[in-house]
């Protein structure tokens, strides 16, 4: 009777130790990434039956053996050199204002009779201005932004509107 549970215990331990050593450890080491890049993609792959961890370059896989093949492709195909990524940003803004003014003024008297368009200027006398303003402004400027392949960027351009002033008559 011992020799029977002896021969059905050690039967046992055979079957639920049957299904772990189907399932293979295996440990991977990664070249150009670390272990926790690869982990969300990995894990649906291992599938309930198989434990995944890593830690930096290597990643520590149990899973069954077909599973494991599609899973070292994956990582192959992920496992490469991160690219660095330089971007530049160039912005120009070119504006023109114009500004003319004319202005005549005088005082002319034959007479009795006055004829001015300013109360200030002397008899006889006549004045004339011509005022031309050009201006031209130019602004540029260029921003670098380094990225590695497969990190996100954030890329803000403003464009400011310059008010003009109001100019008192």
């Amino acid at each position: 009777m011992r020799y029977i549970k002896s021969f059905f215990f050690i039967c046992l331990m055979s079957l639920s130790f049957s299904a772990p050593a189907e399932a293979a450890l295996q440990v991977i080491t990664l070249q150009h990434r670390f272990a926790d890049d690869l982990l969300h993609t990995i894990i649906p792959m291992v599938g309930i039956d198989g434990t995944e961890t890593g830690m930096r370059n290597q990643s520590i896989l149990r899973v069954a053996p077909d599973r494991m093949r599609d899973i070292e492709m994956v990582i192959l195909q992920l496992d490469v050199a991160r690219v660095n990524r330089r971007i530049t940003i160039n912005t120009s803004s070119n504006s023109q204002k114009q500004f003319n003014r004319t202005e005549a003024n005088g005082k002319i008297k034959i007479g009795n009779v006055t004829i001015s368009n300013d109360r200030q200027t002397t008899a006889n006398t006549a004045n004339v201005e011509f005022e031309r303003q050009h201006s031209c402004q130019n602004n540029s400027s260029s921003q670098l932004l380094n990225v590695l392949d497969g990190e996100r960027a954030f890329i803000r351009v403003v464009k400011l509107f310059l008010l003009p002033k109001n100019r008192s008559p």
